[in-house]
């Protein structure tokens, strides 16, 4: 097996990581520098566990760009991948991995794990973790959760999913719901799970939001509703077969790092929606 590669130090680093939970994973972030691991704890700080790493992903930052060249280069930026390694044509990304040894490293432009940066690089990073740590982790077994695009609402010990539409209207209908013992949890993705016995769990993931990072469940998941944009009111439940088309669509891309078969990643997508679609109750919402 290939070792776990040390970030490159141009200074003393120990103590430069940080381990955080999503779901039924853990993750561990080495950084290159204590400043870069400092800000991700203070931003992740509901997520952080001392569970024992499915995967460790090595971070080194180096700020070479100013954000308007960054902006620019971005716009014509494409990925490639060769054997376990992969590159951005413009190079604010380089890397490599071998989930067989339960590591990724990489080197990154740090202007791109800026919260104002719209390429939305930690979220995108968080997503690829999930899904790579699940691979070392569970192998060619189901995946136990995956990420659904929308914000859920926590009442009673249970949980709602609202998806489709944009994040604007989902938050407009969730806001409707912000009074009592009601909590709306993150608006931009959530991960919904099967657990061993078959039930369905969802709960909020560190995915950053207009919502504050808080450890949320997981809870039982009574429902999902797909919003739908209408010229009037109305509720209908949908048949499964037709649930799990739509729940497809709802599934920000799944794939771990290296896999890049479109075919075999629908299929995962298909193959969740569908047992999903048996488990919980989705109802199209028209308004």
């Amino acid at each position: 097996n290939m070792r776990v590669p040390e970030p490159r130090r141009e200074h003393e680093t120990a103590g430069a990581e940080a381990s955080l939970r999503i779901g039924s994973i853990a993750g561990c972030f080495r950084f290159n520098n204590r400043e870069d691991c400092r800000d991700f704890k203070a931003l992740y700080r509901a997520f952080l566990t001392g569970e024992p790493a499915d995967i460790t992903v090595i971070l080194v930052t180096a700020r070479r760009l100013d954000p308007a060249t960054l902006d620019r280069v971005m716009e014509e930026t494409t990925y490639t991948h060769e054997n376990n390694r992969f590159r951005t044509s413009s190079q604010v990304a380089t890397g490599e991995y071998d989930l067989s040894s339960g590591w990724i490293s990489m080197a990154v432009e740090r202007e791109l794990g800026e919260l104002t940066h719209e390429s939305n690089y930690l979220n995108k990073l968080m997503r690829l973790v999930y899904y790579s740590a699940c691979r070392v982790k569970y192998g060619d077994d189901p995946l136990p959760g995956m990420l659904i695009e929308g914000c859920a609402i926590l009442s009673h010990g249970k949980g709602t999913i609202l998806t489709g539409l944009g994040m604007e209207a989902r938050n407009m209908l969730a806001g409707m719901f912000r009074e009592g013992n009601t909590v709306v949890i993150n608006d931009e993705n959530i991960l919904l799970s099967r657990d061993e016995n078959g039930a369905a769990t969802l709960e909020n993931v560190p995915i950053i939001n207009s919502i504050a990072l808080e450890q949320s469940g997981p809870v039982p998941a009574a429902g999902i509703l797909l919003l739908k944009q209408g010229e009037r009111n109305s509720a209908r439940k949908l048949a499964a077969a037709e649930a799990c088309v739509k729940l497809i669509r709802q599934i920000p891309n799944p794939a771990h790092i290296g896999q890049t078969s479109k075919r075999e990643i629908y299929g995962v997508m298909a193959d969740f929606s569908a047992a999903i679609a048996e488990r919980v109750p989705v109802y199209e919402l028209e308004f």
